[in-house]
């Protein structure tokens, strides 16, 4: 076992760790909360090390996380190195959902979950680590499942900070869970009504051929529930979900990425042409 070292929380600190959402099927859920009782990291090496921490923040809610909005639950100092993997323990999942009210069960892999996503951690510098989970649904079954997501997830990761819940936001403003969808004909759009579609949670130049992102619908300044899409002229399977956000996949011999939303008498558009080496 490798040896253990305790962190201890310290507002000037060199790392910090938030918690996010890729969107899945978090549109299915009024809430889904999580109870985060240990995170630990591993240092590489000849000798393994493992640092531990409780998290300062232990109670998240995911549908306040959607995209790249993630919440700060520890900071701290952690020693200087090359870190291989990061586990989060979770002793509770809390989800209630949107129609019904009612409250279902989530399944994780492990009560503790473990990204390997090499990342440094210097002295003197600021780490910002980002942990992803994403809650999916099982096919027929119907079953919610909460796993971690290496994609989105590390030390490099682009994020609007949450603060908890009483709290203001980092920009001044109070943003709070995402709004809730509108329908067509619920509000005046912008001039042409026009959808707008905006990649969530990843530059641009780093999408490619066989990657997921996460596609969000507007119309003005309302999220579009229920718009149909297609990726490369293939309408997909699933509309948007509450929120106005959709998984899509890039084709894996695409030069390009092209997609369409139709909501109603609206539609908006998006063109992507991919570098190549």
């Amino acid at each position: 076992m490798p040896p253990v070292m305790i962190a201890q929380p310290n507002l000037e600190g060199n790392f910090v760790f938030l918690v996010s959402d890729e969107v899945n099927a978090i549109s299915d859920f009024e809430k889904l909360s999580l109870s985060i009782s240990k995170v630990s990291l591993h240092l590489g090496g000849d000798e393994e090390r493992k640092i531990e921490f409780t998290p300062e923040v232990q109670m998240v809610d995911l549908t306040d996380l959607q995209g790249n909005r993630a919440q700060e639950i520890w900071r701290g100092d952690v020693p200087e190195g090359e870190y291989i993997k990061v586990f989060l323990e979770i002793s509770q999942v809390t989800g209630i959902l949107w129609d019904s009210g009612e409250e279902v069960d989530i399944k994780l892999p492990s009560s503790k979950l473990q990204i390997s996503k090499p990342f440094r951690v210097e002295s003197g510098e600021l780490t910002n680590f980002v942990y992803d989970l994403t809650v999916i649904k099982a096919g027929k079954s119907g079953q919610y499942i909460l796993k971690p997501q290496i994609d989105q997830s590390g030390a490099d990761q682009d994020f609007v900070k949450v603060e908890p819940e009483g709290q203001p936001e980092d920009n001044g403003e109070s943003k709070g869970k995402p709004q809730k969808p509108g329908k067509p004909g619920d509000a005046e759009g912008p001039e042409g009504g026009k959808l707008t579609l905006e990649i969530l949670g990843k530059d641009i130049k780093d999408m490619g051929p066989g990657d997921s992102v996460t596609l969000h619908v507007s119309f003005g300044d309302k999220d579009v529930e229920g718009a149909k899409i297609w990726v490369n002229d293939e309408e997909q399977d699933v509309n948007t979900g509450e929120y106005g956000t959709i998984v899509i996949y890039i084709p894996e011999d695409a030069d390009a990425l092209s997609v369409k939303a139709v909501w109603g008498e609206f539609n908006g558009g998006l063109q992507i042409k991919f570098k190549r080496e």
